[in-house]
């Protein structure tokens, strides 16, 4: 199978789960998940976690994106160990921005949000891949012998 025809049917999936997820979650149905009791406040009372279908759709939606991920670049010969390494770096930028940003912003100390935790990741991500933490060198320019721009072949010794 050919990186397109990948590309796209990876893309065709996508679209029909957006699809169905704009129409069916903002539905009253869709809202917790489950109630998981902490503490007992009383003979009939309970203090307890909600657990949101939003949050396990994040916590699958990133997990199927790093997936993804470390499929897409391991096909461009990119170590799995810095791909996870970057990954990593990127996420714990994003999941400590989350806190930060919805506390100083949103003034929610209880809360996380995915606005900050996506704008920090942007911001990191290009530079948790460009330390001096490893030797490689990103194959941008020739895989295989092969240029990624177009399709006529190229000396096996490319410049990165």
């Amino acid at each position: 199978m050919s990186a397109e025809v990948f590309v796209t049917c990876v893309g065709l999936v996508f679209l029909v789960l957006l699809i169905w997820a704009f129409r069916t979650l903002p539905t009253e149905g869709w809202q917790i998940l489950a109630s998981v009791p902490v503490t007992k406040m009383g003979s009939h009372r309970w203090k307890g976690l909600n657990i949101t279908f939003y949050g396990v759709f994040v916590s699958l939606a990133t997990m199927v994106a790093v997936s993804t991920l470390i499929t897409l670049t391991s096909a461009i010969l990119i170590p799995v160990g810095i791909t996870i390494l970057v990954t990593a770096l990127t996420l714990v930028v994003g999941f400590s921005a989350s806190k930060i940003v919805a506390v100083l912003v949103e003034k929610k100390r209880h809360t996380f949000t995915v606005s900050g935790a996506s704008f920090a990741g942007i911001l990191a991500t290009p530079f948790s891949g460009s330390g001096s933490h490893t030797d490689f060198r990103y194959p941008f320019r020739c895989v295989h012998g092969h240029s990624l721009l177009n399709r006529r072949r190229i000396r096996p010794s490319c410049v990165h």
